[in-house]
């Protein structure tokens, strides 16, 4: 027992002794640096979103009111535009407005979205001409009916259902039509080309929307609500009467 105070009674005399740590001293930031740093990134995406726009200094300047002189001295991070300019600017250009606080250029996106020309159209043709031969076997025609439907002979018809040729668009609408499919049944949805152009219809529809809707689309808060409605519309007729009817339990 002795022994067991002792060692106790040393361990205490030890704590006691240890001096605290001293607590970490805050490191003040340099702001002339981070200043100095923004300026100039924010020179690097105003000159990008400028230059893939086709767009002069001198158009920019008097754009935003401006002598060219300031605006380059913008450009090379030396000096910085307000807000307000920054928006007049956006709109100019035909750029988010918060590509100005992003670190991506768009000159770097648009490299990014290249594709091969040739390849691209190539395959474009023959998977066009693969949706062809299904729109026109599910209307039950078969290729003699559809030729002359649209207008060309069997032979020509079999070398776009073989993605051989390229078909033009006005000949596409015309076996959409006959095959009473949607031209979009024809579109390009999987490849960076067809999200693309997918992205942009969506943003079509988007705009055309009333304000009201659009406001409450963008909101974060209200996701849980459009992926409910999401949900609803997944449901069949069944499903979607069974939740009414145990609302209408609940309610009554």
């Amino acid at each position: 027992m002795s022994d067991d105070r002792s060692f106790g009674d040393f361990s205490a005399r030890m704590r006691k002794l240890k001096k605290p740590e001293p607590e970490p001293t805050a490191v003040q930031p340099d702001y002339d640096m981070v200043y100095t740093l923004r300026q100039r990134i924010l020179g690097v995406l105003i000159r990008d979103a400028r230059q893939v726009n086709g767009k002069s200094v001198t158009e920019c300047a008097e754009a935003l009111g401006v002598s060219p002189e300031l605006f380059v001295k913008w450009e090379y991070g030396e000096d910085s535009p307000s807000l307000p300019q920054i928006e007049m600017l956006a709109y100019l250009l035909d750029v988010p407005v918060s590509h100005f606080w992003g670190v991506e250029t768009l000159e770097a996106a648009q490299k990014a979205r290249q594709v091969p020309q040739d390849d691209f159209i190539a395959l474009r043709n023959r998977i066009i001409g693969a949706l062809i031969r299904r729109a026109r076997k599910e209307a039950q025609l078969s290729p003699e009916v559809l030729a002359n439907r649209i207008g060309v002979d069997e032979e020509m018809l079999l070398q776009y259902e073989f993605g051989q040729i390229e078909i033009a668009l006005p000949v596409l609408l015309s076996i959409a039509s006959a095959t009473n499919v949607p031209i979009n049944f024809f579109l390009e949805a999987t490849s960076r080309v067809g999200s693309t152009l997918e992205l942009g219809e969506d943003f079509r529809r988007f705009k055309q929307m009333r304000p009201e809707v659009r406001h409450f689309v963008v909101q974060p808060m209200n996701q849980s609500y459009l992926e409910l409605a999401m949900r609803l519309s997944e449901m069949s007729v069944e499903e979607l009467r069974g939740i009414a009817e145990g609302i209408l339990n609940i309610t009554y």
